[in-house]
């Protein structure tokens, strides 16, 4: 057995897109993680390059969800909604490299205690976040 840090064997699951050598994982916190990114969903998220990795809570990708919800935020008069701001929580940003490392870092990051949620538009056009 490698004592290379892995995700896989912290709860993450792959997600089904790459960017070169950079790897995405979404924290398995429930069922309705499977693989695929859902842009509304908010979750754990982790990033790896090599051993450079990065751990935050909140939207995959705030500036896809900022403009799916652009029209409705103007026509309802709220300005700028900053998503960043509001939905990404940073928890972590350096190296793991070995198991032991992120036996240590990802427990003191307490993220299993973070409820996933999905951000929708509901049918009287107001922003609504959901626990999943």
């Amino acid at each position: 057995m490698t004592n290379t840090f892995n995700p896989l064997d912290f709860g993450f699951d792959k997600l089904d897109l790459q960017h070169g050598s950079l790897r995405f994982y979404e924290y398995c916190s429930g069922d309705f993680c499977d693989g695929k990114v859902n842009p509304h969903r908010i979750n754990v998220y982790l990033t790896q390059d090599g051993d450079f990795v990065t751990v935050w809570d909140g939207l995959f990708d705030t500036a896809f969800v900022s403009q799916a919800f652009h029209d409705l935020i103007g026509k309802v008069g709220l300005g700028d909604v900053d998503f960043f701001t509001t939905y990404h929580t940073p928890l972590f940003r350096g190296h793991i490299e070995t198991q032991d490392e992120a036996k240590i870092i990802l427990k003191a990051l307490r993220f299993d205690r973070l409820r996933p949620s999905i951000i929708r538009i509901d049918e009287d056009n107001r922003i609504c976040c959901d626990s999943l």
